[in-house]
């Protein structure tokens, strides 16, 4: 049956959320589904303020693919409203934070009559065509260990809608929400409940299961027959081997209790039973508002969803589980204060011996904190879950790799390290394959801020290894970048430049702009060591149009950033120049990018020395110290190489080159291979303009080891060569 029509009248525009109709002057605007779910979430939310981590968050409930869905979307977005990016007169972007409607808005609710039925029996749930399934696992262990425990690992996949029927939509998020509560109510088995990424292939139902390291894997389809609803299920085992089952009932309410028969009949191997001692179970109706709640959280309804669940808790106010998900959908990020009350009365409710929802509980609100930007709540709630040690593995894992991003953002890099490391050792040991690339690849970018380049590769190529064999395309391509930008720290160009146009070739294909922009500055960044200077400009010029044409203030500051390492490159220090590393330090500090910041610092401080402002530039370097610079030993050196760069250019050779050479030890410590190549340039020039040419050509060796093909290379080798001549010549 067609849902009843809730309108929302803004501007010229009025959208119905049961037809999925966009009207502008009174004429249907034609718009995609993650366009209309955008549209949807801003006229619920009129004149607030909506940042991309929110839309992130809420929306798509996506942490991976999102920022190319936020940019095409609100474009868009902006298009079918009548909208664009320099009028904005409707959606507007508010610098640095986010974006807004900034019209009224207008809601037609249905009849008074048929609302209360409909707030029961239908709410639609719309899936993006450009997001895959990734169901997340509560507990994850080999299958041998399992079976021994008389336990069984088990991950159940959001089944398919077959039904033809947007009143059934819940079917879907909802319907497998519940039948993972009650398999975990039953006993015997460790499932987590469906989430959505589009990092996740679709394929075989088994390959899906053991990317998530689980012995089995469920996923099921229900369409009508008649009256009746027809439920066909597969089961995937840890033996590569497949059941497969069906069922018929004429309540939908009952579809959850049938299936979680059948599957406890299959996994246990016994004869199918009624279930009776299950609270949810025993409530029919209780059964369907925890599965339309679940369906409205998942569409980020928070209001819909509070109102079923409280609804099914009334009904079953002793189960725990509704206890924690009404919480869970109470939970506002905008309502800090009020959010953290619920939350800490919600916490003192549940039992002490409930120490597993207790940990559950504590972290996905503090995982909502992490991604509305309140670090320290996050921080709180997340070193609870830590502290508390739950026995499920995985959720340990999470939490501790979780904590690892709240420290890299509070700039506490050897905290962040030992988080990541601990749950890089459990998911191992769970053979998570999934969690495990995320973690590798959060370790691969940690070692590389830290300097370790070849300790970051490593761990870049591990993270590749696992997505090329399971088959994660998006993923597949930020392996590669990442693993480009070492190739590139590493003085091999050539490779860099090829990860990176497969990199670029799948994220243009698959539409994904934010990581398309990144693909073309770590390209640029190649032609700069390639000292094609020209080819650098053009690449930055497109990757700032990615930037503009998407409202992505920190493209723009990255792009900003980029321009003027050309301009350093090739010795001009322009007034557009100055312009552009002033604008992108702002928009750094203003976006809380607190280290890219100070490396844009540390080159405004070439820049002045370029441009003969010596003083400036030494009171600039004493700022990045105060600033925390020597915070990161990578910072503390490329500080320490401009302030040599400044001795020599006051000609004080005799402090410059020991500086220098200190920095080319104290760079080969850590790891750090590009600053060591080009400190030891530096020493090598300054050897030669002493007439040292034993510590030049030890030098040359140094950046040769580094890169052969290195523009600064070639021209060291190429100075110490005409001073070889010219000694000749002056003996002759």
């Amino acid at each position: 049956m067609p849902g009843e029509s809730i309108q929302y009248r803004f501007a010229d525009c009025v959208l119905d959320t049961a037809s999925r109709t966009l009207l502008r002057h009174q004429q249907p605007v034609e718009v995609q589904n993650l366009v209309f779910d955008l549209l949807h979430y801003l006229v619920r939310h009129p004149e607030q303020v909506i940042s991309k981590e929110t839309l992130l968050e809420q929306v798509w409930d996506n942490q991976y693919l999102t920022d190319a869905t936020i940019a095409q979307a609100v474009k868009k977005a902006r298009i079918a409203v009548g909208d664009d990016g320099q009028k904005q007169a409707v959606i507007r972007t508010i610098h640095s934070k986010g974006i807004s409607l900034v019209v009224p808005v207008e809601m037609i609710e249905p009849t008074a009559e048929k609302a209360a039925a409909q707030t029961i029996s239908r709410r639609p749930w719309f899936v993006l065509a450009l997001v895959l399934l990734l169901p997340l696992v509560w507990w994850l262990a080999d299958q041998p260990d399992d079976l021994q425990a008389g336990m069984v690992s088990m991950v159940v996949f959001p089944f398919e809608n077959a039904t033809g029927d947007d009143e059934y939509q819940w079917l879907e998020y909802g319907l497998a929400e519940t039948t993972s509560l009650l398999l975990e109510q039953a006993g015997g088995i460790t499932v987590r409940h469906p989430d959505i990424s589009a990092d996740l292939p679709e394929g075989e139902l088994g390959q899906r299961t053991a990317i998530l390291g689980a012995a089995h894997g469920l996923t099921a389809t229900i369409s009508l027959d008649a009256d009746q609803f027809a439920v066909t299920w597969s089961l995937a085992n840890g033996n590569d081997s497949m059941a497969n089952g069906s069922l018929i009932t004429a309540d939908a309410s009952t579809i959850a209790r049938l299936l979680t028969q059948a599957i406890l009949a299959e996994v246990k191997r016994q004869p199918i039973a009624p279930i009776s001692s299950l609270p949810l179970l025993n409530d029919s109706l209780a059964v369907e508002l925890y599965s339309r709640g679940t369906q409205a959280l998942y569409q980020d309804d928070r209001e819909m969803a509070v109102a079923l669940l409280t609804a099914a808790q009334a009904r079953v106010p002793e189960s725990l589980s509704l206890q924690i998900a009404v919480a869970m959908a109470s939970f506002d990020p905008s309502q800090i204060e009020q959010s953290m009350q619920q939350l800490t009365d919600m916490l003192a409710a549940i039992p002490e011996n409930a120490s597993a929802e207790r940990a559950r509980l504590a972290y996905e609100i503090g995982d909502e904190f992490w991604y509305a930007g309140n670090i320290d709540q996050a921080s709180q709630l997340l070193e609870q879950v830590v502290a508390a040690e739950p026995a499920d593995e995985l959720l340990l894992a999470r939490a501790l790799n979780s904590l690892s991003f709240v420290r890299q953002s509070q700039s506490t890099f050897d905290q962040a390290w030992e988080y990541a490391k601990q749950a890089e050792v459990l998911l191992r040991d769970i053979h998570d394959p999934y969690h495990l690339s995320q973690v590798l690849t959060n370790l691969g970018y940690l070692a590389e801020d830290l300097g370790r380049i070849i300790e970051a590769g490593q761990y870049h190529q591990q993270a590749l290894d696992i997505r090329e064999r399971y088959g994660f395309p998006s993923l597949i391509a930020a392996s590669q970048y990442g693993l480009a930008r070492i190739y590139r720290r590493s003085g091999e160009f050539a490779q860099a430049a090829g990860l990176l146009k497969q990199s670029l070739e799948t994220v243009t294909r698959l539409e994904i702009p934010y990581d398309q922009f990144d693909n073309l500055e770590e390209l640029a960044e190649v032609r700069l060591c390639q000292q094609q200077f020209d080819q650098a400009s053009e690449l930055i010029a497109r990757a700032r149009g990615i930037a503009d044409s998407n409202d992505d203030k920190l493209g723009q500051a990255w792009s900003d950033q980029v321009s003027v390492r050309v301009v350093l490159r090739r010795g001009e220090a322009t007034q557009q120049a100055f312009e552009q590393i002033a604008n992108a330090i702002k928009s750094l500090q203003q976006l809380g990018e607190r280290q890219d910041a100070l490396i844009a610092q540390l080159e405004l401080a070439q820049l002045l020395l370029l441009a003969d402002r010596d003083e400036e530039a030494q009171i600039l370097l004493s700022e990045t110290i105060d600033a925390g610079a020597m915070d990161n030993p990578v910072l503390q050196l490329r500080q320490r190489l401009i302030a040599a760069s400044l001795l020599a250019k006051q000609r004080n050779a005799a402090a410059a080159l020991p500086e220098y050479l200190d920095i080319v030890r104290s760079a080969r410590e850590i790891g750090v291979l590009d600053v060591e190549a080009e400190a030891a340039i530096d020493a090598g020039h300054l050897a030669l303009a002493a007439d040292d040419i034993g510590i030049a050509r030890r030098m040359l060796a140094i950046a040769r080891a580094w890169s052969s093909d290195y523009y600064r290379t070639l021209s060291l080798d190429r100075a110490i060569a005409n001073s070889i001549d010219a000694l000749a010549a002056a003996d002759t």
